[in-house]
């Protein structure tokens, strides 16, 4: 009998949520879910380019083109997070477990 996959809700789409989203999915174990609040990922080593150039297009990429195949990605705010009730509460309402 083939066991349930284990669910985990990664709650941040910066360098290390990305890392660990993807390092899971790899290995093809997980349900995985990313939350990030906004559709962007900004890699922050190129800010200094926003002072002298004015423009974020450098430093920000589209989230959904750096996460792999396997990775469900919701854009939304986590307003909480109860590890008692292993749930994440969305700005919406909705509750992923």
């Amino acid at each position: 009998m083939a066991s349930a996959r284990r669910k985990v809700v990664i709650v941040g789409g910066g360098a290390g949520g990305l890392i660990l989203a993807n390092s899971l999915a790899i290995r093809g174990e997980y349900d995985i879910t990313l939350i990030n609040d906004t559709p962007y990922h900004y890699y922050w080593p190129q800010l200094l380019q926003i002072a002298f150039r004015g423009d974020d297009r450098q430093l920000r990429r589209p989230i959904d083109s750096l996460v792999r195949r396997g990775v469900n990605l919701v854009i939304e705010r986590a307003e909480t997070v109860n590890l008692q009730e292993r749930k994440v509460v969305l700005a919406s309402g909705r509750e992923l477990t």
